[in-house]
């Protein structure tokens, strides 16, 4: 029997191979087209991830330079795919944190120091220029396919999202400049971070932000602001859509800075501080100013305060007080930079710092006169001080309280006479730089008494002319017994909007404790706001805003954050299309934040018709019933509805989408050209 001729089995080979061959395209296809999208998707919900942190990253900044409380952020670097039995993966996706270079030119020009600033105060900010040193921080991603993950940038309280296309957003709400405050908080140290795990960013005040000074601003007041981003023109429009009315933002390309500008006069306080992220050293000691007034009885306690270059207190700082017989005595500063020290024979008394010898330069000492009792300054009259009787008798630790007196003479009502103030403790002291107050028509006076952390009893003394009253009061704990915020009514807000809550801290009597917004606690729930009760969500939702302070909370104001209108782009053609007729046009359509550049083409040949729409260099195919309206039915379609288009990734539809929420009712359509057989009429743009 011969078996050459026997074709049995060959069938079931043949079927075998060829489904092993389907099997192999399958797979082929599977790593080529759907690995690359899931990938895609994993690093698009990481680069959220880290726009998230990074708004953590930008509190923290803001709290450890207000608070002075050490800070830990935690940036993820990278993301990694998860295992595929079958299929292959790229290398994990790397991020790469660091700092910038050094600029030098963050800076305030043409301001006047404010007349109520102390003398030392004056003369040190008026000597020099309001130039400090500082940095940004960067985070570049390193995705394998996510082409549109942005480059994020901390610098000057503002979170930059930079994106591929040069598109720059603000993810974040600014604290430079207020209706009366302006607020820099300069970086100063070295990080540099890659790779694909976690990373944490430690945070610590070389110079916390505790004192203001007065200025005064003009038409000619700038504040310079470097920046590290690719183009400082994209984030012109971002700060002035945050910026006060009457503030305005211009940005330098050549010298890659942001220019803020003051339309008229006003009064500010600006607060300076700078943050390190590194274990750099605490800002040096700068000048010294007087706590208390410069001319004192004898037997009652001098007080001095030490500042560093950003006008804040510096402690563990020697100083050096020297009496009229020319004795010298030294003192550390306590944790909120002051000294004191006692007196008992008149004369001139001296506290100096960085051992400098009779005032050079002048800003590094002050001189205190002390007078024995009855030796005052106009003994050709006869003052009667008086301390009201209604002034509490129990002051609050850590507050700060109005009292109240009078000045008379002969019986009668002084007017214009000079009050100077004093207290035999430091734990209370007279608010403000120079200590001192000037009666009015009525012979009344007032003064402001700051008190610390410690509880005692203290004496006030008030001096005028040949007289000196004094009052004894307590200080003690405070209670607080409630907290208010406002807006204290739910609001509602659209994405991209902020609300500036303000809040009060009250005692049982319903006076205020406190009422500096950065001292609060802020919490939203999920939600984004600063140290300083900004709230700047994006993210659409309901968000519970409540202020704490001493362990009070107060009742929640919710802010529902709505998703922006979204905008679409209505084409249509002038006319139906013939047999084999083509459309080509262009136009531009202005957005909130940019101009996009749209081309359509569009075609019928027989019974044949199709389309392709490019936004910024994206190209997008028209499915066969958008091109069968759009050609053959003469009906408009819309060109950021993604159901217009076939074969849309994920990040095609979200960028449709992006791009139809930074539309509104003032964007246009402009630079309309056509080249084709059938014209395009003026797109119109309207709610989709």
């Amino acid at each position: 029997m011969g078996f050459s001729h026997d074709r049995r089995g060959q069938s079931v080979v043949v079927g075998t191979v060829i489904l092993f061959g389907f099997l192999i395209i399958a797979l082929s296809v599977y790593q080529v087209q759907f690995v690359p999208a899931e990938n895609s998707e994993i690093e698009f919900e990481h680069s959220q991830q880290v726009e998230g942190d990074f708004q953590d990253l930008r509190n923290g900044i803001l709290q450890a330079g207000s608070t002075g409380a050490a800070q830990s952020q935690r940036i993820r670097l990278g993301t990694r795919y998860p295992q595929r039995t079958f299929f292959l993966n790229p290398p994990a996706a790397t991020g790469e944190l660091r700092t910038t270079e050094e600029r030098t030119d963050l800076e305030i020009r043409n301001v006047e120091i404010g007349d109520d600033a102390a003398d030392n105060v004056k003369e040190f900010w008026s000597d020099r220029d309001l130039r400090f040193d500082t940095r940004s921080i960067q985070y570049t991603p390193g995705y394998n396919e996510f082409r549109n993950g942005p480059r994020l940038t901390y610098e000057h309280s503002v979170v930059a999202a930079e994106f591929p296309n040069d598109a720059a957003l603000f993810r974040s709400g600014q604290t430079v400049v207020g209706d009366d405050r302006i607020s820099l908080t300069a970086l100063t140290g070295e990080l540099s971070e890659s790779g694909v795990e976690p990373r944490s960013v430690d945070l610590g005040a070389t110079s916390q932000g505790t004192r203001t000074i007065p200025i005064n601003v003009d038409d000619e007041t700038n504040i310079v602001l470097p920046t590290a981003t690719d183009s400082p023109s994209n984030v012109e429009e971002q700060w002035n859509n945050r910026l006060p009315d009457g503030i305005e933002a211009e940005a330098d390309g050549n010298e890659d800075t942001v220019t803020i500008s003051f339309d008229e006069e006003g009064e500010f306080r600006l607060r300076l501080a700078e943050v390190a992220v590194d274990d750099s050293e605490s800002a040096d000691a700068k000048y010294v100013v007087r706590v208390g007034p410069e001319n004192v009885p004898s037997g009652v306690d001098v007080g001095v305060e030490v500042r560093d270059t950003y006008n804040n207190p510096v402690s563990d700082e020697r100083v050096y007080f020297g009496d009229p017989d020319g004795n010298e005595t030294e003192a550390l500063t306590d944790d909120e930079g002051r000294a004191f020290f006692s007196t008992s024979d008149s004369g001139t008394y001296n506290a100096s710092i960085n051992g400098s010898e009779d005032g050079d330069p002048h800003y590094e000492s002050v001189d205190f006169t002390v007078s024995s009792a009855g030796s005052g300054g106009e003994t050709n009259r006869t003052y009667t001080v008086s301390w009201d009787g209604g002034n509490p008798g129990t002051i609050p630790i850590d507050s700060e309280t109005e009292i109240n007196g009078t000045v008379k003479s002969n019986n009668e009502p002084l007017t214009n006479a000079t009050v100077d103030f004093a207290t035999n403790s430091s734990i209370a002291t007279f608010q403000g730089e120079n200590n001192t107050s000037t009666t009015t028509v009525e012979g009344n006076f007032t003064t402001n008494v700051s008190t610390g952390s410690e509880e005692g009893n203290v004496t006030l003394f008030a001096a005028s002319g040949d007289d000196i009253d004094s009052t004894t009061v307590t200080i003690k704990d405070r209670v607080v017994e409630e907290v208010v915020i406002d807006p204290d009514e739910d609001q509602t807000i659209t994405s991209g909007d902020d609300i500036d809550f303000s809040a009060e801290a009250l005692d049982a009597d319903g006076n205020v404790i406190e009422d500096d917004d950065g001292a609060f606690d802020w919490d939203a729930e999920g939600g984004t706001i600063d140290s300083e009760g900004l709230f700047t969500e994006t993210e659409a939702g309901e968000y519970d805003v409540t202020a704490e302070f001493d362990g009070v909370a107060s009742s929640p104001t919710t802010v529902t954050v709505e998703e922006p209108t979204p905008f679409g782009v209505f084409a249509q053609a002038e006319d139906e299309f013939g047999g084999q007729d083509e459309l080509d046009a262009a136009f531009d359509v202005s957005g909130n934040t940019e101009t996009y550049d749209f081309q359509v083409t569009a075609f019928r040949s027989g019974d044949t018709q199709g389309g392709t729409v490019t936004i910024d260099g994206e190209s997008y195919d028209l499915t066969n019933g958008a091109a069968q309206q759009f050609v053959r039915n003469n009906e408009e379609i819309d060109l950021l509805d993604p159901n217009t288009y076939q074969g849309l990734s994920q990040t095609d539809e979200e960028r449709l989408e992006e791009i139809s929420r930074d539309l509104s009712d003032q964007s246009t359509v402009s630079n309309l050209t056509n080249t084709g057989d059938v014209k395009l009429l003026l797109p119109d743009i309207r709610e989709q």
